[in-house]
């Protein structure tokens, strides 16, 4: 799955569909309100398309941050079946996260580790060694 990032302010509610009509083009757009919080990223709309090839991309309209900074956390939660008795309510997706960072690049925030690490901390431990790297291990193939 391709995904444009996602700010975690954004995850208060769930977006309802702007227009149903745009399904059938492989893209949907959601709109949401604005103005929440003035000092906070503000998402407009959210742009859900996919291609033949099966790779679902999202598209984040925050006009009032033209780029993200390391201060910024993502968080993008997928309800793909929209059926809430799948999936593990405690363990919040664990099972599909892959957790990566921009180190070494020069823009690496050197606290970001740490902030995940507490960020998951109410998980089961299960659930956090899967995000810290059993994961990304069993979707790579990696030897142990």
């Amino acid at each position: 799955m391709a995904c444009v990032a996602l700010p975690a302010a954004a995850v208060a509610e769930p977006l309802a569909p702007a227009s149903s009509s745009a399904v059938a083009a492989n893209s949907v757009t959601f709109n949401d309100s604005t103005g929440e919080d003035p000092q906070g990223p503000d998402i407009t709309t959210i742009v859900v398309s996919n291609n033949d090839a099966g790779i679902i991309s999202f598209q984040i309209n925050v006009p009032n941050r033209p780029q993200l900074t390391p201060d910024m956390a993502i968080i993008l939660f997928v309800d793909s079946d929209s059926n809430a008795s799948t999936g593990d309510p405690d363990n919040l997706g664990a099972d599909y996260v892959i957790w990566a960072s921009d180190y070494p690049h020069p823009e690496f925030h050197p606290e970001v580790v740490k902030e995940l690490r507490e960020t998951i901390a109410p998980l089961p431990d299960a659930a956090q060694r899967k995000i810290l790297g059993e994961n990304a291990i069993a979707a790579y193939e990696l030897p142990l």
